[in-house]
């Protein structure tokens, strides 16, 4: 039975906090132990292994969520096959990165720390397959299982090798990429009660999902570079200690994130099966207002932690935190737009508009880093998120004749359908 959008949404948003909280938790830890340069250098180092599990997808793991919740069951030759090209993807990529990316890196250390993380590239990769077919049939506490697993496994580690001074480049790299090896033995046993189904299931499985996941991860693949391709590029383009402030800017800006994350997930999945408008412009919406509320919280909480948690070297990263904060909640509204045009069958629209985003933001991000380091970096991701959420808005005024207003603003129905849901979760949580 498929559980409901609010306890489906606090799964997701309990696993998507999980990353950037245990990124709070591990960056004083990472700041205090490396120090600003080196934290830079792990950044360097780490960020081709991070940009290629988030874009050499082929978009195939959306294309199983999408085709799983269509059929209402798991097709295991779906699955298996788009594990098997993955894997295959995963290994052409590593090895192009170490060999084309890792010679631009500044010391022995990041190379060799770019290289393991490189090594496990293929499973991460493949694990997206089994993510998507449990996201298809809505096992939402398996997905975030896994997303505990990985931020957990990681806080350990780090904590452990600083605990007892063997904290580097090299091992906090092994760390961060092993931790997202690990999550797949959550999803043991997630599918033997979905086999079959009453509805029928994809008559072309391979075109079908190869069709849909080319036309997905065109947009997935932009976004990914406009969410992690500034700080690859930021390497040759300013000093390690600009880069080390932003990659702790980052990681405590993706908190106000986590929201939005979840309801991408939810609304490609849930719209696949069930096709609903307003419920998109609905949540749209309330995500915005619930996204901004966070946002101001991780401000608020960043301007009087960061200097007393990071050290004084890192206090100029607050002002780059307000700045992402800001292109989080502008592109929301148009994130959620996206995701459910997306689950209406047409990929494509939203793939058209983060390609503009991305390279909106790539040409500012090597017009303003070389001068304003961080904060141009911030500032190009604001840009660019604007881009990629009006654009998407706009596309679905023209496809699908909804009013661009509707995704603006609060109307009294959204609250009213917050209340529903809190009342249906705290019903659901004390049963």
């Amino acid at each position: 039975m498929r559980r409901s959008l609010a306890v489906a949404s606090l799964a997701g948003v309990v696993g998507n906090l999980a990353a950037p909280a245990v990124a709070i938790l591990t960056a004083p830890m990472l700041a205090r132990g490396l120090g600003v340069a080196e934290r830079g250098d792990l950044a360097g180092a780490t960020s081709p292994f991070m940009l290629a599990v988030a874009a050499a997808t082929l978009g195939l793991p959306e294309a199983v969520v999408f085709l799983t919740a269509r059929a209402g069951c798991v097709d295991r030759r779906l699955t298996r096959q788009a594990i098997i090209i993955l894997t295959g993807v995963g290994v052409i990529v590593a090895i192009l990165l170490a060999v084309v990316v890792s010679p631009s890196l500044r010391t022995d250390a990041a190379r060799h720390a770019c290289w393991i993380s490189l090594f496990l590239l293929p499973w991460c990769l493949a694990i997206g397959s089994i993510r998507g077919a449990a996201m298809g049939i809505h096992a939402w506490g398996r997905v975030s299982a896994e997303k505990l697993t990985t931020a957990s496994s990681r806080l350990v580690a780090i904590s452990l090798l600083f605990a007892f001074g063997h904290l580097s480049v090299l091992t906090a790299a092994t760390a961060i990429a092993g931790s997202m090896a690990l999550g797949a033995v959550t999803y043991l046993g997630t599918f033997s009660a979905h086999r079959g189904s009453v509805f029928p299931r994809p008559e072309r499985p391979s075109f079908d999902m190869l069709g849909f996941g080319v036309r997905y991860w065109s947009g997935s693949l932009a976004g990914t570079l406009l969410l992690r391709l500034d700080q690859l590029l930021m390497v040759p383009l300013t000093s390690s200690t600009e880069l080390g402030l932003y990659a702790v800017a980052v990681s405590i800006a993706e908190v106000a994130l986590v929201l939005n994350l979840a309801l991408k997930d939810i609304m490609l999945a849930t719209e696949a099966g069930d096709s609903n408008e307003e419920r998109v412009v609905s949540f749209a919406r309330l995500s915005t207002l619930l996204t901004t509320a966070l946002g101001l919280f991780v401000l608020s909480a960043s301007w009087l932690l960061v200097e007393p948690l990071f050290g004084a070297d890192f206090a100029d990263s607050r002002i780059i935190i307000a700045i992402l904060v800001l292109g989080i909640v502008v592109g929301n509204p148009g994130s959620i737009c996206g995701a459910g045009m997306s689950g209406w069958g047409r990929p494509g629209l939203r793939s058209i508009a983060v390609a503009a985003a991305a390279a909106v933001n790539f040409g500012l991000v090597l017009i303003l880093v070389p001068t304003y380091g961080g904060a141009g970096a911030a500032w190009a991701t604001v840009a660019g998120n604007a881009v990629a959420g009006n654009l998407n808005i706009v596309f679905c005024r023209r496809y699908f004749g909804l009013s661009m207003s509707r995704f603006y603003g609060i109307r009294r129905s959204d609250l009213a359908l917050l209340v529903r849901g809190l009342d249906s979760l705290r019903a659901r949580l004390g049963s």
